[in-house]
């Protein structure tokens, strides 16, 4: 029997809008756009260096340590961008550089370091949610809280780069951490599991705010309505994976709309394909692999 594996982003993606997911997910496409906007960009390397942080304070206890080992990394990403003409993304990393100088500073900081043990950064952690199908989620840092509001609880963790903070409906519309939270339950059912944290990182240069962790606390019904619905898109996921591309071509839908679609990287692709056009030089100069996924697995 063959297991799959459907993450939460790729549910959203489906979601979404489904041509979409067939370019990023199904197996004859599985693409990404070679070209990435700053905001995506400031956030992987954002993440990337905090993960940096994270592992080497794991490993040596010590924040100086860890704060140098960043800065380390985050100079060799400036160097080898410029010597490569990317002096947009050099540009980005500089401003990754003064966040996180700010933030290590910080009260945010000082608050979160000292009340936690960190169990894991970027840590990956699974669960069935059929019989044939696995639901994965990697999450930026999982927490045991040692003191505060949140005293013996472990916490998954995102961290978001914004613009300006997430307004209430934000929240109430990101079904990450609850799924997160139940991912958190499943793999740690002796330790209590009951809220996630979402920790942004304002780059607004002119915020006096400029850092916050959330917690967020789902209910039992969040939490089975989210995964309910995750079963019945991954369900329609994995028919469509089975199937080759020429025929899931057939079996998807479009969003269409100016808001879906303004801002998609698969834009000019998708209208190729939708005119029946040759879309072989659209994806060899503008695509290159999914970097992202989860590979399948068989069970005897």
């Amino acid at each position: 029997m063959k297991i799959h594996k459907v993450s939460g982003s790729e549910a959203l993606s489906f979601s979404g809008c489904e041509a979409k997911w067939m370019f990023a997910f199904h197996p004859g496409f599985h693409l990404e756009s070679k070209k990435i906007g700053p905001a995506i960009t400031r956030g992987n390397i954002g993440h990337a260096a905090l993960e940096v942080f994270f592992k080497e304070f794991m490993n040596t206890s010590s924040v100086d340590k860890a704060k140098e080992t960043t800065t380390s990394h985050l100079t060799n990403e400036m160097i080898k961008d410029l010597s490569t003409g990317e002096a947009i993304r050099a540009s980005l990393v500089g401003e990754v550089v003064t966040i996180l100088d700010l933030y290590f500073e910080s009260d945010t900081f000082k608050h979160f370091i000292s009340n936690t043990h960190i169990m894991g950064s970027e840590y990956s952690m699974e669960m069935y949610v059929t019989d044939e199908i696995i639901l994965p989620g990697r999450v930026d840092l999982l927490v045991y809280w040692t003191a505060g509001l949140e005293k013996g609880e472990v916490q998954p963790i995102d961290f978001k780069f914004v613009y300006n903070f997430w307004t209430e409906n934000d929240f109430f519309y990101n079904s990450q951490i609850p799924t997160y939270v139940q991912l958190g339950k499943i793999n740690y059912p002796h330790e209590v599991v009951r809220r996630g944290g979402i920790m942004q990182f304002r780059h607004r240069k002119d915020a006096v705010e400029r850092f916050k962790l959330t917690g967020i606390k789902p209910s039992k019904p969040d939490i089975a309505g989210i995964m309910d619905n995750h079963i019945k898109i991954s369900q329609k996921i994995v028919e469509l994976k089975e199937l080759p591309v020429e025929e899931a071509r057939t079996k998807v839908t479009r969003t269409l709309s100016k808001y879906t679609c303004s801002n998609c990287s698969f834009l000019r692709l998708c209208k190729a394909d939708l005119n029946g056009g040759d879309t072989t030089e659209i994806i060899k100069y503008d695509y290159q692999p999914n970097s992202y996924g989860y590979d399948n697995m068989d069970e005897e």
